[in-house]
């Protein structure tokens, strides 16, 4: 009777043992933050902020990536969080999400894969949603490319690297670009491209003679993939006008210079000096080209706009009459409408030699003391101004 008893109590302590054993937990407050400030990219595991457990990071085939509580982004990742004490745990697994960040990006066509499967026209898009990606490959036809799901992610920073080495704004066009990569493998292709994707050289070097943007992709023997970019640009050079904006009515002069420390200018009217004076008959883009102190090629573009303003002088036009014209001593000008108005003789370089005003009706105008050639006489009144070409014999 007492050997029962003793097996009842054992029977009852066992019991009560195994209905005392903690049931499975969930361990709440996990979370993951991704740093994108980071180089590469890091992902943050914490329970309420505190970092005092265990981790583990697998990928979607189950494989164990990391157990520390942070480690390099990758795609499609799961955590564990394990309470020691407790025993209780909680995952959380997340696919790359783009974010919906705003960026200006150049609007040129040289698709790269994101980790989320999307293909982006370019890397700066990719980048403006902190989306990692990799260099879309081509399908072998002009401007076409896999699709992405191809692609398989790579964990943190691809070791073979590469940067392109030359200088974006390059004195004087050609200019060499190299592409150096970090890889300790053999680099088995190069790639380089334009902005259309047009395949311009299968080698480390690549000549570039027009500006814009230019990729190069590389690949070593262990299939390791990585690309870079390069926006070559010429040095801009100011032009300045007067009057600003170059805005100016037909028959009107305007006065066009860029830094007068530059030598060899040339314009695409066939002008060789600095400043010009022009005289536009419509709209027009004036491009000069000129030599800066460090030896270095400049070039600037300006366009001026014509405007007929025949609202504003078609009256003054219509009661003028300038005379004789070759003249040799002698300028008149019959103002019928008797307006009051103001005249400059204007020189082949755009200066003014000769200035009168509050002038009415008719004038003769002494012109004997100057050089023979070609003036711009503009007369100019409160409705507006016109020229007159004049040639001094």
């Amino acid at each position: 009777m007492r050997k029962n008893y003793f097996l009842f109590i054992l029977l009852f302590i066992g019991l009560t043992n195994v209905n005392a054993q903690t049931p499975p937990c969930n361990l709440t407050g996990g979370s993951v933050y991704i740093d994108n400030s980071a180089n590469p990219s890091m992902m943050n595991a914490s329970v309420n902020g505190m970092s005092m457990y265990d981790y583990v990071w697998t990928d979607t085939n189950g494989v164990v990536i990391s157990m520390a509580n942070q480690t390099p982004f990758y795609t499609q990742w799961c955590v564990t969080i394990t309470d020691n004490i407790t025993g209780c745990d909680t995952t959380i697994c997340q696919d790359c999400i783009a974010s919906t960040g705003v960026c200006m990006c150049i609007l040129i066509y040289m698709p790269v894969c994101g980790c989320d499967g999307v293909m982006y026209s370019n890397y700066c898009i990719a980048d403006c949603a902190d989306v990692p990606w990799v260099p879309a490959v081509s399908n072998g036809m002009p401007g076409g490319f896999l699709p992405c799901s191809t692609w398989t992610p790579q964990n943190g920073s691809p070791s073979c690297n590469v940067t392109i080495i030359g200088d974006s704004v390059p004195c004087t066009l050609p200019v060499v670009l190299e592409a150096f990569s970090s890889s300790t493998a053999p680099i088995t292709n190069y790639v380089w491209t334009d902005a259309s994707g047009v395949t311009l050289s299968s080698g480390n070097l690549l000549t570039v003679s027009i500006p814009g943007p230019y990729y190069v992709s590389v690949t070593d023997s262990t299939g390791c993939v990585d690309s870079a970019y390069i926006n070559i640009s010429t040095m801009p050079m100011d032009i300045y006008s007067i009057p600003n904006p170059p805005i100016i009515c037909l028959g009107e002069s305007i006065y066009l210079v860029h830094d007068t420390s530059y030598t060899n200018t040339n314009w695409n009217t066939g002008q060789s000096y600095n400043p010009i004076t022009v005289f536009p008959t419509g709209d027009f883009t004036y491009v000069a080209e000129a030599i800066d102190a460090n030896g270095c090629n400049r070039r600037g573009e300006i366009f001026v706009e014509v405007d007929s303003c025949n609202t504003s002088v078609s009256d003054f036009l219509l009661s003028l009459e300038i005379y004789p014209n070759p003249t040799e001593g002698s300028l008149f000008i019959d103002n019928k409408e008797n307006y009051l108005y103001d005249i400059s003789l204007i020189d082949i370089t755009g200066k003014n030699v000769l200035k009168q005003s509050d002038l009415r009706g008719s004038s003769r105008i002494d012109v004997s003391s100057f050089n023979s050639g070609v003036y711009m006489l503009r007369v100019e009144c409160i409705s507006g101004s016109v020229f007159k070409k004049i040639l001094i014999e």
